[in-house]
């Protein structure tokens, strides 16, 4: 049934591991010509992980991506339960609600996309960013809120 996908990941994989080198012939910048072939001694994944979870700003990203993320799956997962518990059963509504829900989630998406290219500060002013960000969160929940 699925051999049409595992032949095409099969083939992608084989050309990963011989057609892909390991290092471009020239370096991409002259930041990397001055790097060493290898890592440098004193570097440990430990410490890169501890010093990230360190970073204010990447547990405030990682808090609110992980809310929104959740809260996403939640209502899709649980939208099947709301639905029968206040509908008749029938295959043809389930039909019509997982493909209603499935334009909710592109237009989520769509939303998510033209917020984060076209409402994007010029300068890096925290206030504006806080505004952004408190304004482009309720407008990507709008389609799940309208769906349940």
């Amino acid at each position: 049934m699925f051999y049409g996908t595992a032949g095409v990941s099969t083939l992608l994989f084989l050309l990963t591991i011989f057609v892909i080198k390991d290092r471009p012939p020239l370096p991409p910048s002259k930041a990397q010509a001055v790097l060493s072939t290898g890592p440098a001694e004193d570097y440990s994944y430990k410490k890169s992980i501890i010093n990230l979870f360190k970073n204010k700003p990447f547990i405030l990203l990682l808090i609110s991506y992980g809310i929104m993320t959740g809260s996403f799956y939640s209502v899709s997962t649980l939208l099947n339960q709301m639905i029968i518990s206040h509908y008749p059963v029938s295959a043809l509504f389930e039909v019509f609600a997982g493909n209603g829900r499935l334009v909710t989630a592109l237009l989520s998406r769509l939303l998510q996309f033209i917020s984060r290219f076209s409402c994007m500060p010029a300068t890096h002013d925290k206030i504006q960013m806080k505004r952004q960000a408190l304004c482009t969160f309720p407008s990507l929940m709008c389609p799940n809120v309208l769906q349940a």
